[in-house]
């Protein structure tokens, strides 16, 4: 193979990548090797990690690398595992969409999942997949949509996981209602701050398996955790009076800045039917909250044969992932955050122990 000289004098060279329907990828050449063989000239080239391809043809007066087409996994950003056979064009997945705004997507089926390039933003329609027996995972690369609608995915009793690239802070009514089996691997959840009846109602997961939603200050809707029977962490959430709120709840809550469960003397049944396997952990106010004895809603968790647990925040969550945490040097500095009020936790950033602000 004869190698000839570089295009380095040429400067920065632009690479496209043709993806279908007029659109292009596009990045700048790091590095570039020629050589020609039978005198047909093939490249060799390092781009940025958006644009890895190799072998294609070099405009040499334009400065232009066009590649062919790539295989669709190589820059899909939606791909819903298990559709192939029924979303499969571009018309069935606008069909899914209240609002979008992009140009027509790029959609390929590759095996029993279809992959899709859209490049707008979207808003999911009510019931988007409600009842779709065949959807097995939902992965959105970019997060050009969003979770708001109500049932997107409910009755979705295969669905196994859920991947988005980063936090939403809103979760419509019954988004995952009946994901029996969907893993608890929501990495995309634990900033909510805001959720809807029936989010998680119907997700069983086990002990081994953990929910954290670190900015859930209130719950202000029911039938939230029915049945779950994992390990749910709300190290912020100070006020449940929802009815049903933990409906037949068959796992561990950690919260133990709870110390409002409505009147005291009065059981609201936010922990209505609650399974006699489950563990909950509240804060130790509520053990005396109701003229000395317990809130009526503890006393009820109680004789449902489940566990109660008065503790304070240090006492359980000393061994818990502290890298959802907050962390500043001492109390003034959580103060002037803005952030931290009297009485929530952070973590010291010097000694890693968690704290409550006191002044």
């Amino acid at each position: 193979m004869k190698k000839v000289p570089s295009f380095e004098s040429y400067g920065d060279i632009k690479a496209k990548k043709f993806i279908g329907n007029g659109k292009y990828l596009e990045g700048i050449i790091k590095s570039i090797a020629i050589a020609d063989e039978n005198g047909v000239t093939q490249f060799e080239v390092e781009v940025n990690e958006q644009l890895n391809f190799k072998n294609f043809t070099f405009d040499v007066a334009g400065k232009t690398v066009i590649a062919p087409t790539p295989p669709i996994q190589s820059y899909a950003n939606l791909i819903l595992g298990g559709l192939g056979s029924t979303v499969n064009t571009p018309t069935q997945i606008i069909a899914l969409f209240q609002q979008y705004g992009g140009t027509t997507p790029i959609v390929e089926v590759v095996g029993s999942d279809t992959y899709v390039y859209i490049d707008s933003f979207y808003y999911f329609k009510n019931g988007a997949f409600i009842d779709n027996t065949l959807l097995t995972y939902f992965v959105d690369k970019r997060h050009l949509g969003n979770l708001n609608g109500i049932s997107i995915f409910d009755g979705c009793i295969n669905l196994e996981y859920v991947e988005i690239s980063s936090p939403i802070y809103f979760a419509g009514k019954s988004l995952f209602d009946g994901c029996v089996n969907l893993s608890l691997t929501l990495d995309f959840v634990k900033n909510l701050k805001t959720m809807e009846s029936f989010v998680f109602r119907g997700i069983v997961g086990d002990l081994s398996q953990s929910l954290y939603l670190s900015n859930i200050t209130e719950i202000v809707t029911s039938e939230v955790f029915n049945g779950g029977e994992y390990v749910l962490n709300m190290p912020n959430l100070k006020k449940v009076t929802q009815y049903k709120a933990f409906h037949n709840f068959k796992g561990i809550l950690n919260a133990p800045l709870l110390d409002d469960i409505g009147d005291p003397s009065v059981n609201t049944n936010s922990f209505y039917q609650i399974d006699s396997s489950a563990v909950v952990n509240v804060n130790y106010k509520l053990k005396t909250a109701n003229n000395g004895s317990p809130d009526a809603d503890l006393v009820y968790v109680e004789s449902r044969g489940a566990t109660v647990n008065y503790v304070g925040y240090e006492e359980l969550f000393t061994d818990l992932d502290k890298l959802f945490a907050r962390q500043f040097a001492d109390d003034a500095a959580a103060a002037a955050s803005n952030i931290v009020l009297i009485g929530e936790p952070y973590v010291n950033s010097t000694t890693g122990a968690i704290h409550l602000r006191l002044t």
